[in-house]
């Protein structure tokens, strides 16, 4: 009983947030997610639709903020869905939360959308790890034609230990992080049974998913909220015959730069580069 206890608090979901509002020029609907509604917000340029971007937002941050990060994109051509996170806004959450249930909220998603040219998916910190997981085997999804990750997220490992840190001398009892170890793994099998995970080392690449189209990274540096190791293991596991470009900026910060003129010229240049909007 005590084990799971612990447990759970690895399973809480964000703190209470407000529903974000955007303005009238984005289409707000909601989508039947495995775990209940799901909100999405799109907009379509005012010319020619050059490809589609589904953008997932990080851990406490909101739709509002992805707006601010694909503005410029949208005057570029591209069709834009921001999908709320799970326990964020207007997109209810109760139960056990998972990076694993944002998964399955993006697939049914991506289902529901009408893709518009190539796919680009577009994850920021915990959005990237959520993104990532599109590459694993068991993700039936629509094919990806590119991805960008913005100061990823890449392994649950680190998170864990962070959390467990604050637990102060209880979380040096012998042998109690190996049973709430376990205790999660139990408690991620059933909620997802088909996921494949049974260890730690399964909620992190290169098992979690990895990338099979170009990449862009574009990192905050220094990342003062996730710190080097996701982005180091990201790069040690990447595929040599995948495509990646990694940009870090001294100026980006993980969280707070939702508006940022320097992100904004890296990725028109590099969705340029893929031929997915024109070049001017």
């Amino acid at each position: 009983m005590l084990i799971q206890w612990f447990a759970n608090r690895f399973l809480e979901g964000p703190p209470k947030s407000v529903q974000d509002r955007l303005d009238a020029s984005w289409t707000a609907t909601t989508i039947d997610g495995p775990r209940g509604p799901v909100c999405v917000y799109s907009k379509r340029p005012s010319g020619p639709v050059t490809c589609t971007m589904v953008l997932v937002h990080g851990w406490t941050s909101g739709v509002v903020r992805s707006a601010n990060r694909v503005q410029r994109i949208v005057e570029r051509g591209v069709q834009v869905h921001l999908m709320e996170v799970r326990g964020h806004g207007g997109t209810p959450h109760e139960g056990p939360w998972t990076a694993g249930a944002v998964v399955d909220d993006l697939v049914a998603a991506l289902q529901s959308m009408a893709i518009e040219g190539p796919l680009v998916l577009y994850g920021h910190s915990l959005g990237a790890f959520v993104a990532l997981r599109m590459f694993h085997p068991s993700i039936l999804h629509c094919p990806v034609d590119a991805l960008i990750l913005e100061s990823p997220m890449s392994m649950y490992g680190p998170v864990f230990d962070e959390g467990w840190s604050t637990l102060g001398w209880v979380g040096k009892v012998p042998g109690l992080r190996k049973a709430v170890l376990r205790s999660l793994v139990t408690s991620w099998q059933r909620q997802h049974p088909r996921a494949g995970i049974a260890s730690l080392d399964d909620v992190g690449v290169p098992a979690w998913g990895m990338p099979t189209c170009p990449t862009l990274v574009v990192q905050a540096d220094p990342d003062r909220r996730l710190g080097p190791l996701h982005l180091d293991a990201l790069l040690k596991a990447w595929p040599s015959q995948v495509p990646i470009e990694v940009v870090r900026d001294q100026t980006l910060r993980h969280s707070g730069t939702s508006v940022h003129p320097g992100r904004d010229e890296v990725l028109v240049r590099w969705l340029e580069s893929q031929g997915l909007i024109l070049r001017r």
